[in-house]
């Protein structure tokens, strides 16, 4: 092939990137321009000519062989080889992620001990420069790629949904009672004895605590809001309440008064969509729910927002108080 006709031809060849290390995937098309392309039986200059590929050809390319200087394609039903070197390979395809996740910090760098420079809300389609250590390069920093999901041009170009909302518990209305007859006059009885009262702890059979526990995490990567209650900031009361709200499930608001709802369980006895409750300076001061696992999710710090931690880190090893159960 002479050096003259590089400028001439055009390939559609498509690179992926891995992220990592680029790779050439041979899945396109390759279109001539210019004068016409040999096609040999082999990928060597000296194997036989089976012909020319004329000006406007589209071949699929398939195959580099020969360290990349020969490409085998498919033209008609034959396969082909053509050398390399007039070919231009198109620009690197592009690559979108989907965030899956409530609210999503992005930082500075590829970790989350790097500041947080913005958010990006459920739904939004983001382009995805370059990955690092389970990161992804976006364009205002990194984002945690283990919350998003695969998404297309067409996802990026389209309006984001609206971010996921608590389910509304229902309200049946009771059928009006008509208004009892007056019975005849009786002698009269000495007053019945009321009811006894029901202990104040209950458990609801409406959810499981693996259910508790799927949602709780599905809120993984929220931030951390003092007195907030929604995706948009937690604090730690106001994130069990909310999960539990979810499924129309009412808690106390603060830390200290959850662990009036639901029944006293042990430690040894813990199951998912268990509250768990620590204290400091002798007062209940943080609640998180159990996952399994000697795990736990919760609303942390402002640094991490809402992430599963480790039972046994030392704070909360040392500064568990009790447990309680919401849920059978």
């Amino acid at each position: 092939m002479q050096p003259h006709l590089s400028a001439r031809f055009a390939a559609g060849l498509l690179l992926v990137s891995t992220l990592v290390t680029p790779t050439f995937a041979l899945r396109d098309t390759t279109g001539v321009d210019g004068d016409s392309l040999q096609f040999h039986a082999q990928g060597s200059a000296q194997s036989s000519i089976l012909g020319r590929l004329a000006d406007g050809t589209q071949a699929e390319l398939v195959d580099a062989v020969a360290n990349g200087s020969w490409l085998q394609t498919v033209y008609g039903d034959e396969n082909q080889f053509v050398s390399a070197d007039p070919l231009i390979p198109a620009p690197a395809a592009e690559v979108y992620a989907k965030i899956d996740s409530p609210y999503l910090n992005v930082r500075s760098g590829p970790d989350d001990t790097f500041e947080k420079v913005g958010s990006i809300l459920y739904g939004h389609v983001v382009e995805v420069l370059g990955e690092e250590d389970g990161w992804f390069k976006v364009k205002d920093g990194y984002i945690s790629a283990k919350y998003t999901v695969p998404a297309t041009v067409v996802d990026f170009n389209a309006p984001p949904p609206e971010p996921p909302k608590p389910k509304e518990v229902e309200k049946k209305e009771e059928p009006k009672k008509k208004p009892a007859k007056k019975p005849a006059k009786a002698p009269a009885k000495a007053p019945a004895k009321a009811p006894a009262a029901k202990p104040s702890g209950s458990l609801s059979s409406a959810v499981s605590g693996q259910e508790i526990v799927a949602y709780a995490k599905s809120l993984v990567g929220s931030p951390y809001v003092y007195g907030g209650s929604t995706p948009d900031g937690f604090d730690c009361s106001g994130f069990t309440s909310y999960v539990y709200g979810h499924f129309g499930i009412s808690l106390n608001r603060s830390s200290a008064g959850q662990t009036a709802n639901g029944v006293a369980v042990s430690r040894d006895e813990l199951q998912p969509g268990d509250l768990l409750f620590f204290q400091k300076g002798g007062r209940i001061s943080h609640v998180g729910i159990y996952v399994g696992g000697n795990r736990m999710v919760h609303a942390s710090t402002s640094r991490t927002g809402v992430i599963i931690s480790s039972l046994s880190e030392p704070f909360y090893a040392n500064g568990y108080s009790c447990a309680r159960r919401i849920v059978k």
